[in-house]
This record gives C-alpha cells, sequence and structure tokens, in this order.
C-alpha cells in the first residue's frame, strides 16, 4: 500500500492509496490486521460507519477494503490529539482508475496533524502487517502528534518535517 497523491481542500483531504495487483487489498485476507488494530486503539471499534448492511465497524472491518481501515484510523489519531468529530469517505471506479486505486477522503482541523496522522497510520498499518505491532509506541507517536497540532500555524511545516525526519519519514513501502 502507497500513498499515490494527496491534496487538500477547505477542511478535507483527499488521498489516493495504490495497492499493488499482488497485495490482497481486504482485511478477511488479512484478519490480523482489524484485530490488532482494535488492540492498540480500541476506541475505533466504535466508530460509526456507513455500509450497505448496516454492520458496526468492529463487523465491517472484519471484511472490507484495507483503505477503508486507513480512513478510520488516520480520523481516531486526528481524534486522539483534538478530540471532536470527524468523517470520511472511501471509494474506487476501476473503469476509471487502475485496478487497486483508491479514493480516500478525510476530515481535518489541522493540516499538518492531518498529514502527521497519515504518515502514522501508514506505519502502523505497515508494522500491524509485518506482525510487528510492538514496533510503534502510541503513546509515544500520539505525543509526537500533538506537538505538531501545537506549533503555531505560521510553523507547522517546519515541525512536521523535524517530526517525520526523527523516525525515518517514509510512508510507503
Amino acid at each position: 500500500m502507497k500513498i499515490g497523491d494527496i491534496a487538500f481542500d477547505d477542511r478535507k483531504m483527499h488521498l489516493r492509496i495504490e495497492m499493488s495487483e499482488a497485495e490482497h487489498c481486504r482485511t478477511n485476507e488479512h484478519p490480523h490486521l482489524p484485530d490488532t488494530l482494535f488492540d492498540i486503539l480500541p476506541a475505533i471499534r466504535n466508530h460509526r460507519c456507513d455500509n450497505e448492511e448496516a454492520l458496526s465497524f468492529e463487523a465491517e472491518a472484519q471484511d472490507t477494503e484495507i483503505p477503508h481501515l486507513f480512513e478510520h484510523l488516520v480520523i481516531e489519531l486526528q481524534v486522539q490529539v483534538n478530540g471532536g468529530s470527524l468523517s470520511g469517505e472511501t471509494s474506487w471506479d476501476w473503469t476509471r482508475d487502475p485496478h487497486g486505486w483508491f479514493h480516500v477522503s478525510v476530515d481535518y482541523d489541522n493540516r499538518e496533524l492531518a498529514l502527521g496522522a497519515v504518515w502514522l497510520a501508514m506505519r502502523i498499518i505497515n508494522a500491524i502487517d509485518d506482525r510487528r505491532p510492538d514496533s510503534i509506541d502510541m503513546d509515544t507517536e500520539i505525543a509526537r502528534l500533538r506537538g505538531i497540532a501545537l506549533v503555531p500555524e505560521r510553523r507547522r511545516g517546519t515541525a512536521l518535517a523535524r517530526a517525520l525526519v526523527a523516525d525515518g519519514g517514509a510512508v510507503a513501502r
């Protein structure tokens, strides 16, 4: 999974997530992803999710697209820092886009916090998928995001860059 594009409008961040042909795109093929994610961030299991079967997010997460799980993770990481209520949407159209491309839109209040949440969400998904969830210290990571959120607006880009460099900065595999 990698991020193809990120764009912002007034209060929504738009991402193109690219899953390679070799990757399996659904959580039912990676059942450890949602289960471990619920262990790491228990509040995410209570997210509201609009889906065709009217399932809870906890039930939906057992068999959904990995970018959909990623959407909820980006939302939860922002909420862990700033509180409040955010929403998102995951969609795809493989008649228009290459197979494996997903479009994820997520609300945000702080652009740098949103970017930091995307970066951390990628690290979390990769660590869980590689069965290394202990490589992520959530308390430290949430504190890092809080630090980014508290930086005055005129200096935010620099603070985000420093935080990313401090931990390697890679968001794609």
